[in-house]
Protein backbone atom coordinates (compact mmCIF):
# COMPACT_ATOMS: atom_id res chain seq x y z
CA UNK A 1 0.00 0.00 0.00
CA UNK A 2 1.14 3.14 -0.86
CA UNK A 3 0.60 6.82 -0.19
CA UNK A 4 -1.02 9.36 -2.30
CA UNK A 5 0.52 13.19 -2.27
CA UNK A 6 -1.99 15.74 -2.64
CA UNK A 7 -2.87 19.11 -1.57
CA UNK A 8 -5.49 20.08 0.90
CA UNK A 9 -5.68 24.15 1.96
CA UNK A 10 -2.05 25.06 1.00
CA UNK A 11 -1.42 21.54 3.20
CA UNK A 12 0.26 18.68 1.87
CA UNK A 13 -1.86 15.41 2.87
CA UNK A 14 -0.60 11.85 2.54
CA UNK A 15 -3.94 9.36 1.74
CA UNK A 16 -3.04 5.98 1.86
CA UNK A 17 -3.13 4.51 -2.13
CA UNK A 18 -4.81 0.59 -2.23
CA UNK A 19 -5.40 -1.17 -4.97
CA UNK A 20 -8.43 -4.10 -5.48
CA UNK A 21 -8.85 -6.52 -7.98
CA UNK A 22 -12.96 -7.35 -7.95
CA UNK A 23 -14.88 -9.79 -9.88
CA UNK A 24 -18.43 -8.89 -9.36
CA UNK A 25 -21.59 -10.79 -10.06
CA UNK A 26 -24.62 -7.77 -10.24
CA UNK A 27 -27.19 -10.17 -9.28
CA UNK A 28 -30.62 -8.94 -9.36
CA UNK A 29 -31.29 -10.88 -5.93
CA UNK A 30 -27.83 -10.86 -4.80
CA UNK A 31 -24.82 -9.02 -5.35
CA UNK A 32 -21.50 -11.29 -5.14
CA UNK A 33 -18.28 -10.15 -5.28
CA UNK A 34 -14.81 -11.40 -4.78
CA UNK A 35 -11.82 -9.48 -4.28
CA UNK A 36 -7.99 -9.86 -5.06
CA UNK A 37 -8.76 -13.41 -6.16
CA UNK A 38 -9.87 -14.54 -2.46
CA UNK A 39 -11.97 -17.45 -2.74
CA UNK A 40 -12.24 -17.63 1.00
CA UNK A 41 -13.63 -14.51 1.43
CA UNK A 42 -17.08 -13.74 -0.98
CA UNK A 43 -19.22 -11.10 -0.39
CA UNK A 44 -23.00 -12.03 -0.99
CA UNK A 45 -25.10 -9.13 -0.04
CA UNK A 46 -28.78 -7.73 -0.89
CA UNK A 47 -29.16 -5.89 -4.42
CA UNK A 48 -30.63 -2.98 -2.64
CA UNK A 49 -30.45 0.40 -1.74
CA UNK A 50 -31.93 2.49 0.02
CA UNK A 51 -31.75 6.33 -0.48
CA UNK A 52 -32.73 8.87 2.48
CA UNK A 53 -32.76 12.28 3.27
CA UNK A 54 -32.07 12.47 7.25
CA UNK A 55 -28.58 11.14 8.23
CA UNK A 56 -29.49 8.39 10.90
CA UNK A 57 -28.84 8.68 14.69
CA UNK A 58 -25.12 7.10 15.58
CA UNK A 59 -25.67 4.96 18.00
CA UNK A 60 -22.69 2.58 17.94
CA UNK A 61 -19.33 4.19 18.52
CA UNK A 62 -16.73 1.05 19.31
CA UNK A 63 -14.53 0.85 16.16
CA UNK A 64 -13.23 -2.77 17.05
CA UNK A 65 -17.77 -3.60 16.35
CA UNK A 66 -18.06 -1.34 13.86
CA UNK A 67 -15.28 -2.55 12.00
CA UNK A 68 -16.28 -6.05 12.40
CA UNK A 69 -19.70 -5.60 11.11
CA UNK A 70 -18.93 -2.70 8.10
CA UNK A 71 -20.81 -4.69 5.42
CA UNK A 72 -23.65 -4.98 7.37
CA UNK A 73 -24.45 -1.19 8.37
CA UNK A 74 -22.98 0.33 5.29
CA UNK A 75 -24.58 3.68 5.23
CA UNK A 76 -22.70 6.41 2.68
CA UNK A 77 -22.62 9.70 0.89
CA UNK A 78 -22.02 8.33 -3.25
CA UNK A 79 -20.94 11.09 -6.15
CA UNK A 80 -20.68 10.11 -8.97
CA UNK A 81 -20.22 11.40 -12.94
CA UNK A 82 -22.13 7.77 -13.61
CA UNK A 83 -25.25 7.93 -11.67
CA UNK A 84 -28.20 10.00 -12.15
CA UNK A 85 -28.38 11.92 -8.95
CA UNK A 86 -25.59 11.99 -5.91
CA UNK A 87 -27.15 11.43 -2.22
CA UNK A 88 -26.78 9.53 0.58
CA UNK A 89 -27.56 5.63 0.31
CA UNK A 90 -28.00 2.90 2.60
CA UNK A 91 -27.03 -0.15 0.88
CA UNK A 92 -27.46 -4.26 1.32
CA UNK A 93 -28.62 -5.35 4.45
CA UNK A 94 -28.60 -2.01 6.42
CA UNK A 95 -31.34 -1.08 3.45
CA UNK A 96 -33.55 -3.98 4.04
CA UNK A 97 -33.20 -3.46 8.01
CA UNK A 98 -33.92 0.11 7.94
CA UNK A 99 -36.82 2.45 7.48
CA UNK A 100 -37.54 5.71 5.95
CA UNK A 101 -36.53 7.19 2.35
CA UNK A 102 -36.87 5.14 -0.68
CA UNK A 103 -36.14 1.11 -0.93
CA UNK A 104 -35.18 -0.06 -4.01
CA UNK A 105 -33.82 -2.76 -5.75
CA UNK A 106 -32.61 -4.19 -9.29
CA UNK A 107 -35.77 -3.66 -11.96
CA UNK A 108 -35.77 -6.68 -13.48
CA UNK A 109 -38.82 -5.65 -16.05
CA UNK A 110 -36.73 -2.85 -17.34
CA UNK A 111 -33.66 -5.07 -18.81
CA UNK A 112 -31.46 -2.50 -19.16
CA UNK A 113 -29.21 -3.21 -15.95
CA UNK A 114 -26.46 -1.39 -18.12
CA UNK A 115 -28.32 1.86 -17.47
CA UNK A 116 -29.39 1.24 -14.18
CA UNK A 117 -27.48 3.76 -11.36
CA UNK A 118 -27.82 0.36 -8.04
CA UNK A 119 -25.00 -1.71 -9.66
CA UNK A 120 -22.57 1.46 -9.43
CA UNK A 121 -23.52 2.47 -6.30
CA UNK A 122 -23.52 -0.26 -4.18
CA UNK A 123 -20.89 -1.60 -6.02
CA UNK A 124 -18.95 1.64 -5.29
CA UNK A 125 -20.02 1.29 -1.62
CA UNK A 126 -19.19 -1.89 -1.53
CA UNK A 127 -15.66 -1.25 -3.10
CA UNK A 128 -15.02 1.53 -0.37
CA UNK A 129 -16.12 -0.64 2.73
CA UNK A 130 -13.32 -3.27 1.39
CA UNK A 131 -10.84 -1.17 0.96
CA UNK A 132 -11.80 0.68 4.70
CA UNK A 133 -11.76 -2.39 5.86
CA UNK A 134 -7.71 -3.78 4.48
CA UNK A 135 -6.52 -0.34 5.80
CA UNK A 136 -8.18 -1.57 9.24
CA UNK A 137 -7.12 -4.73 9.45
CA UNK A 138 -3.38 -3.58 8.49
CA UNK A 139 -3.15 -0.71 10.56
CA UNK A 140 -5.86 -0.60 13.33
CA UNK A 141 -7.10 3.05 12.44
CA UNK A 142 -10.09 4.36 10.64
CA UNK A 143 -8.35 6.05 7.82
CA UNK A 144 -9.63 9.67 7.35
CA UNK A 145 -9.69 9.55 3.12
CA UNK A 146 -8.47 6.65 0.63
CA UNK A 147 -7.73 6.64 -2.97
CA UNK A 148 -8.32 3.51 -4.33
CA UNK A 149 -7.44 1.70 -8.08
CA UNK A 150 -9.36 -0.96 -9.09
CA UNK A 151 -9.67 -3.94 -12.04
CA UNK A 152 -12.95 -4.62 -12.15
CA UNK A 153 -14.43 -7.77 -14.36
CA UNK A 154 -18.55 -8.43 -14.35
CA UNK A 155 -21.17 -9.42 -16.66
CA UNK A 156 -24.42 -8.58 -17.59
CA UNK A 157 -27.43 -11.02 -18.82
CA UNK A 158 -26.93 -12.95 -22.14
CA UNK A 159 -30.62 -11.83 -22.58
CA UNK A 160 -29.95 -8.05 -22.82
CA UNK A 161 -25.74 -8.14 -24.20
CA UNK A 162 -24.43 -7.02 -26.95
CA UNK A 163 -20.79 -5.36 -27.33
CA UNK A 164 -22.21 -1.37 -27.30
CA UNK A 165 -24.08 -2.44 -24.10
CA UNK A 166 -21.13 -3.57 -22.44
CA UNK A 167 -18.94 -0.80 -23.77
CA UNK A 168 -21.73 1.14 -21.76
CA UNK A 169 -21.51 0.23 -18.58
CA UNK A 170 -17.50 -0.27 -19.21
CA UNK A 171 -17.51 3.64 -19.71
CA UNK A 172 -19.60 4.23 -16.55
CA UNK A 173 -16.99 2.59 -14.29
CA UNK A 174 -14.17 4.28 -15.77
CA UNK A 175 -15.40 7.86 -15.60
CA UNK A 176 -12.88 9.90 -13.26
CA UNK A 177 -14.63 11.52 -10.42
CA UNK A 178 -16.39 8.50 -7.71
CA UNK A 179 -16.67 9.72 -4.29
CA UNK A 180 -17.67 7.65 -1.35
CA UNK A 181 -17.88 9.10 1.87
CA UNK A 182 -18.77 5.92 4.33
CA UNK A 183 -20.03 7.21 7.49
CA UNK A 184 -18.94 4.68 10.15
CA UNK A 185 -19.77 5.24 13.56
CA UNK A 186 -18.69 8.70 14.21
CA UNK A 187 -16.00 9.15 11.78
CA UNK A 188 -15.92 9.55 7.66
CA UNK A 189 -13.96 8.07 5.57
CA UNK A 190 -13.72 9.94 1.74
CA UNK A 191 -13.19 7.28 -0.91
CA UNK A 192 -11.93 7.85 -4.17
CA UNK A 193 -12.58 4.94 -6.41
CA UNK A 194 -10.67 4.83 -10.26
CA UNK A 195 -11.04 1.88 -12.10
CA UNK A 196 -7.98 1.04 -14.28
CA UNK A 197 -9.31 -1.27 -16.10
CA UNK A 198 -12.61 -2.93 -16.75
CA UNK A 199 -13.94 -5.85 -18.60
CA UNK A 200 -17.82 -6.56 -18.94
CA UNK A 201 -18.86 -9.74 -20.54
CA UNK A 202 -22.21 -12.07 -21.05
CA UNK A 203 -23.15 -13.85 -17.79
CA UNK A 204 -22.18 -17.56 -18.36
CA UNK A 205 -19.48 -16.98 -20.30
CA UNK A 206 -16.37 -16.84 -17.60
CA UNK A 207 -18.01 -20.20 -16.27
CA UNK A 208 -17.33 -21.63 -19.72
CA UNK A 209 -13.87 -20.92 -20.28
CA UNK A 210 -13.10 -21.90 -16.60
CA UNK A 211 -14.67 -25.19 -17.87
CA UNK A 212 -13.30 -25.20 -21.33
CA UNK A 213 -9.77 -24.01 -20.57
CA UNK A 214 -9.27 -24.75 -16.87
CA UNK A 215 -6.64 -27.30 -14.91
CA UNK A 216 -7.89 -30.94 -14.82
CA UNK A 217 -7.59 -29.97 -11.00
CA UNK A 218 -10.71 -28.44 -11.55
CA UNK A 219 -12.29 -31.89 -12.08
CA UNK A 220 -11.03 -34.07 -9.47
CA UNK A 221 -14.33 -34.37 -7.57
CA UNK A 222 -16.29 -35.12 -10.71
CA UNK A 223 -13.69 -37.76 -11.77
CA UNK A 224 -13.76 -39.34 -8.47
CA UNK A 225 -17.64 -39.32 -7.95
CA UNK A 226 -18.20 -40.65 -12.13
CA UNK A 227 -14.98 -42.26 -12.96
CA UNK A 228 -15.16 -45.80 -14.40
CA UNK A 229 -12.18 -48.00 -14.56
CA UNK A 230 -12.52 -48.26 -17.91
CA UNK A 231 -13.03 -44.69 -18.78
CA UNK A 232 -10.15 -41.92 -19.37
CA UNK A 233 -10.66 -38.79 -16.30
CA UNK A 234 -13.05 -36.05 -17.60
CA UNK A 235 -11.46 -32.96 -18.47
CA UNK A 236 -12.09 -29.72 -19.79
CA UNK A 237 -10.99 -30.90 -23.56
CA UNK A 238 -14.04 -33.48 -23.13
CA UNK A 239 -16.44 -30.46 -22.95
CA UNK A 240 -14.85 -28.67 -25.96
CA UNK A 241 -15.30 -31.80 -27.92
CA UNK A 242 -18.49 -31.95 -27.11
CA UNK A 243 -19.50 -28.14 -28.54
CA UNK A 244 -20.18 -29.41 -32.36
CA UNK A 245 -21.83 -32.98 -31.25
CA UNK A 246 -25.49 -33.53 -30.91
CA UNK A 247 -27.05 -33.83 -27.67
Amino acid sequence: MNNLITEKDNNIVSVPNVELEVAADLGNSKMKMIFDRDEKFILREPSVMRRIIKQPEITETNEKKLMANIFDQLFANVSSPSIKRAGSFMVGKRALTSTGGTLQNMNINLGKKYKEDLPIINLLTYIAAKATKDHYDANSVIPSALHVQCDLSTAIPASEYSAEKAGILEGRFKKDGHTVVLYIGDKQVTVQIFFKFVKVTREGVPSLYAILEGPNEYFEEFNKTYHKESEKNIGGKFFAKKKDSPC
